[in-house]
């Protein structure tokens, strides 16, 4: 099923890429196919982002060792990670704005903020060691959670 959503995007993106409205100073023909609307998330998004996810599930259930042992934690507690992942992402946004001294509030005001200027917005290198951060330290309390679902049986402990 992932190889087969990660295929169909390959040929619809591209061919829609490929033959779509071309303007004389239009990005290359891989960027094009990768600029996917993300809010309000178009098909092919999803197609792109699920597809090769779903595709990738049964290595990361067959991991073993440290890798495995850590996608096991996050697996025991994910919808606790996904509540503690949104004040953190945005806990580290505020950080890294005021670090660069690009703080604005009204980019708290709604969600997606997609008029950030340009010369404010994050490199994907600093993307993903921000993100590299925010995960490592959410597997602390996730992995504490972990332990606390194994060792307590409350109902309401299985909801979360």
């Amino acid at each position: 099923l992932g190889l087969a959503a990660t295929a169909l995007f390959v040929i619809a993106g591209g061919a829609l890429a490929l033959f779509g409205p071309v303007g004389d100073d239009a990005p290359p023909l891989l960027f094009r196919l990768l600029n996917q609307q993300k809010y309000p998330a178009s098909q092919l998004f999803l197609l792109m982002t699920l597809g090769p996810t779903i595709a990738l599930l049964p290595l990361a259930e067959r991991a073993t060792g440290r890798v495995g042992s850590v996608l096991a934690t996050f697996g025991r507690v994910p919808f606790f990670y996904y509540l503690l992942h949104i004040p953190a992402i945005h806990l580290a946004a505020v950080v890294v704005m005021r670090m660069r001294g690009t703080f604005d509030p009204a980019w708290y005001a709604s969600a997606p903020f997609a008029s950030v200027p340009a010369e404010q917005r994050w490199s994907l290198g600093l993307l993903y060691v921000v993100w590299a951060i925010v995960v490592i330290g959410l597997y602390f309390p996730c992995r504490w959670y972990a332990g606390l679902k194994a060792r307590k049986k409350h109902a309401l402990l299985s909801f979360v």
